[in-house]
């Protein structure tokens, strides 16, 4: 449910054959002398791509759409390998993936790729804020639920309700940042 955007150092032009304009990889970016211009890191959140698109008079509604289409690209993906994933139900494990999409002029996202094994490295202050609470609510739903795990005593309120010790800004410190789109079993 949540995610972040990588931009590029320079104004996008579809004619300007500079490498750094079209490829957004932190990686490959910081290596360019106009690295952090517009956005520390080149990364910003969806609140601050919200905030983005109503500075410049363009609706909320193209950033729902975004959504809406990159979770029916990630749970159609999941489909088609459906069957290539699970072939040992008895065996417990869990993956990360990592979704690379561009978006278009048209607010469609499409896939670049997606990563098997995606960069956690803290790379601006939204990654920094984004996967410390990734993780833990991964673990949450996977390892800790396997092997009942205990939490410290601090991740509880005094009701004995959880709560995340990673703040993240729209987030209920109970709530989980992963969002369920579909069984890969079903059809």
């Amino acid at each position: 449910r949540e995610g972040h955007l990588k931009a590029s150092s320079f104004i996008y032009d579809i004619n300007n054959v500079n490498k750094f304009i079209h490829i957004t990889n932190h990686s490959f970016q910081k290596k360019s002398n106009k690295f952090e211009q517009f956005e520390t890191g080149n990364e910003i959140s969806y609140q601050e791509f919200k905030n983005f698109l109503i500075e410049e008079n363009i609706s909320l509604e193209n950033f729902d759409k975004i959504i809406k289409k990159m979770k029916y690209l990630v749970k159609l993906s999941f489909k088609a390998v459906g069957e290539k994933l699970i072939k040992t139900p008895e065996v417990l494990c869990f993956e990360l993936f990592g979704y690379d999409f561009i978006i278009d002029n048209e607010y469609n996202p499409w896939i670049l790729e997606i990563n098997n094994n995606p960069g956690l490295s803290i790379s601006s202050p939204v990654i920094e804020k984004i996967i410390p609470r990734m993780m833990d609510d991964a673990f949450r739903l996977t390892i800790d639920k396997i092997f009942n795990t205990e939490y410290s005593s601090d991740c509880f309120d005094k009701n004995g309700n959880y709560r995340s010790k990673y703040k993240l800004d729209g987030y209920n410190d109970d709530e989980n940042v992963f969002e369920f789109l579909c069984n890969v079993k079903d059809n």
